[in-house]
């Protein structure tokens, strides 16, 4: 085996800058726009807050709503980045690691700023440009040190081709180029140099090489923590050295630890707890034991093989490792095993608005050996056969990149994706009538206020509850009396998977109550996982007329949230909440939305 490094790599290299330089010319050809938003501005909101306004625990909030407006970093989406816990702090929901990243080139940009004649207050259009520049400092970085873990078991051509592959021909390209803040880019390369101190380390046992391991995976477990399963690399390396293999690796966890702690030290000073869950609310979260496998990776609302099918080379490609890479027949499908459970476990698994699963573009790094392993294989082919191969990844390359058009130009939406709608596009450089109808609910419209059966939604049942019975008939009892002892009706339940097999259902609520003047009383829909609560909304009863009429009337719409698990409940009971009330039959209608055939018809006009 050649050693890293000294294998003659020139076209690799060469290849490596110039899918570099074609990132580079696109962003300053079409330049991103309010780049510290959404997400991204969590993930940054340490770095102005701690070094600009010396308000690390958002105590003194006018510097931030200002930004906010000036600079308009919320887009709509609400102050969603952080939250205020018992003891006044606020608290961000996203962990260091990236604002540790960005920290050289937005300290650059601090000193800029003025000199330009922009605002030094952390977000003017200097701290916005850093960003981009050192996503693209970083994603050369990393480039290059995937570039240095591949030429350890293949040839310059080999890997210049993998290369390719992976920069044009998945979704690392839409994330290189429009997403500039998000962290994945960042973890791409953090995955790429746990790679290359690993090889590096077992080839020259330079304690350097431990101290990058330290880093690369300190950084990346500072930025999203499940990344600590990178540590399964050096761990499962198959290497001769086994007493010097421990004590690197402690080593390395001794260098993680502390990197970690900063974050640590953070949450104690914030909350007084080391530990501390920053994402609030049970909407969502981790279910170990149902993990959301086959929907990862191939639902078409963001399949990772469905938008990135080269990686099903990648895994061809790892039952080749034991014989081209031996080092690694372990470690890699290991820690893509672990990798993929981890992300699959989390409950909104289709993680918010990307284009594909960015969840795993990261680990398109690693995978990137067993796509070297499978590009080695077609040389072993007959020349037919070698050639349709090639055709067919290059046809892959150019329907990733057709794609990643599409989804910046919004032909492909970033979480609402289905079969219906993929077919419909498929091809498309225009929207096609009745699109919307063939995509998952807009979750971002206003609900509807009132709903019945039409073009886009089905009626599927109608119950009645009366008390805590369920009936499928207007009953003709008289109403049930509620005293000011009797706060709550019983909760009456319905599972999800019960009811409907699509994404999401209209719950129509209709119902009067005869009540005293002050009385006061709301109708309670929530989804119940377990004993969590999410998508809990009241919907009270109209308020009485001047007139002084007892009857109050309610008609409402609950649309449901998105679900952590089909088998979670819908719970709909009544809150008496003051005086006397008599609450008559609740009427239930439930409707599902129709979704046209995926092969019917288009129709030939765009909109």
């Amino acid at each position: 085996m050649i050693p890293l490094m000294h294998r003659d790599g020139k076209w690799s290299l060469r290849t490596a800058i110039a899918l570099w330089c074609i990132l580079v010319t696109i962003i300053i050809v079409i330049p991103p726009d309010k780049v510290i938003s959404w997400d991204t501005l969590g993930y940054y909101l340490y770095l102005p807050a701690t070094f600009i306004y010396k308000d690390p625990f958002l105590l003194h909030q006018d510097w931030l709503h200002h930004a906010l407006e000036t600079y308009g970093g919320l887009d709509g989406g609400g102050f969603y980045q952080a939250h205020q816990v018992a003891r006044g702090n606020w608290v961000m929901k996203y962990p260091m690691g990236l604002a540790v990243l960005w920290a050289p080139f937005v300290a650059v940009a601090h000193w800029v700023a003025p000199v330009l004649g922009y605002p030094a207050d952390g977000f003017s259009r200097p701290y916005q440009i850093s960003i981009v520049v050192a996503e693209m400092a970083y994603a050369l970085l990393g480039l290059l040190w995937l570039r240095a873990v591949l030429l350890r078991w293949w040839e310059d051509r080999v890997v210049s081709a993998t290369l390719v592959l992976v920069v044009l021909g998945t979704t690392y390209l839409h994330q290189a180029l429009f997403a500039n803040g998000m962290p994945h880019i960042f973890l791409f390369t953090l995955q790429a140099g746990t790679l290359y101190a690993t090889v590096r380390w077992y080839d020259t046992k330079q304690m350097r090489y431990a101290l990058l391991l330290a880093i690369t995976i300190g950084l990346a477990a500072l930025s999203r923590p499940t990344e600590l399963v990178l540590l399964l690399i050096p761990l499962l390396w198959k290497g001769p050295e086994q007493a010097q293999k421990w004590r690197m690796l402690a080593g390395a966890a001794l260098g993680i630890g502390l990197i970690g702690s900063a974050q640590l030290i953070y949450w104690k000073y914030a909350t007084g707890e080391f530990l501390h869950m920053s994402y609030v609310g049970h909407e969502e979260g981790f279910d170990f034991l149902k993990p959301h496998i086959g929907q990862v990776l191939f639902s078409f609302r963001k399949g990772w093989f469905i938008y990135t099918p080269l990686m099903l080379f990648a895994v061809f490609g790892l039952f080749k490792l034991p014989r081209w890479a031996p080092e690694v027949r372990l470690a890699i499908p290991v820690f893509m095993a672990v990798n993929l459970y981890l992300v699959a476990s989390w409950s909104t698994w289709w993680y918010a608005e990307s284009f594909g699963n960015r969840a795993l573009m990261q680990s398109i790094a690693v995978m990137a050996v067993p796509l070297a392993a499978t590009v080695r294989l077609t040389q072993a082919l007959a020349l037919p056969y070698r050639m349709a191969l090639f055709l067919l990844m290059g046809a892959l390359v150019a329907l990733n990149i057709f794609q990643s058009w599409q989804a910046i130009t919004r032909l492909i939406p970033g979480s609402r994706m289905t079969f219906s709608y993929y077919v419909a596009i498929f091809g498309r450089t225009q929207k096609i009538p009745g699109g919307d109808q063939r995509l998952l609910v807009d979750r971002s419209a206003p609900v509807l206020s009132l709903i019945q059966e039409d073009a886009a939604h089905h009626l599927i049942k109608r119950l009645w509850i009366s008390g805590d019975q369920v009936l499928s008939t207007q009953p003709n009892t008289s109403h049930r009396r509620y005293t000011a002892t009797d706060s709550y009706s019983p909760a009456v339940r319905f599972a999800f998977k019960d009811l409907t097999e699509q994404n999401n259902l209209w719950v129509r609520i209709s119902g009067k109550a005869d009540c005293a003047p002050d009385a006061t009383g709301a109708i309670v829909v929530t989804m119940e996982h377990g004993a969590e609560l999410y998508g809990y909304q009241q919907f009270a009863f109209d308020t009485p007329s001047p007139g002084g009429s007892s009857g109050r009337r309610l008609d409402k719409v609950y649309l449901t949230p998105e679900m952590r698990n089909h088998s979670d409940s819908l719970a709909i009971y009544y809150w008496h909440r003051g005086g006397i009330t008599d609450l008559g039959p609740i009427e239930l209608e439930f409707y599902e939305p129709v979704v046209p055939a995926p092969f019917g018809s288009f129709g030939s006009d765009v909109q």
